[in-house]
């Protein structure tokens, strides 16, 4: 599927999220590659992880099973990942993007960015 965005703004939205939850969160598109994430720095643990190549495909398997999952059940999800570390993984589609920042936050992105803006 071919989406056309800001990646810019996404990313703005994604730090949002992280510096209001604390919760590093990523985008994949349909094949399960990551298009934007927050913080752009990996987390020290995830990335001393990922230095045995045989852990990193490790990871790679669990973010895509749990997309697999989502895109599945059409509702984002709470996961514990092949490293016992829980992440959320969230379906695809905008609506539920906003609903979740939402429930995190108490507003919607764009309510946010005028609230903190003045």
């Amino acid at each position: 599927m071919i989406v056309k965005f800001d990646k810019e703004k996404l990313e703005n939205i994604l730090a949002d999220f992280y510096n209001l939850t604390g919760t590093p969160i990523s985008v994949f598109d349909d094949e399960f590659k990551n298009i934007a994430f927050y913080p752009f720095k990996m987390q020290e643990y995830c990335a001393k992880i990922r230095e045995d190549e045989i852990r990193r495909q490790n990871c790679l398997r669990s973010d895509i099973e749990a997309c697999k999952k989502c895109g599945t059940l059409r509702k984002s999800m709470t996961y514990t990942c092949h490293a016992k570390i829980t992440e959320e993984a969230g379906f695809g589609d905008y609506n539920n993007f906003i609903q979740q920042f939402r429930k995190n936050t108490g507003s919607t992105p764009l309510q946010f960015r005028k609230n903190r803006n003045g």
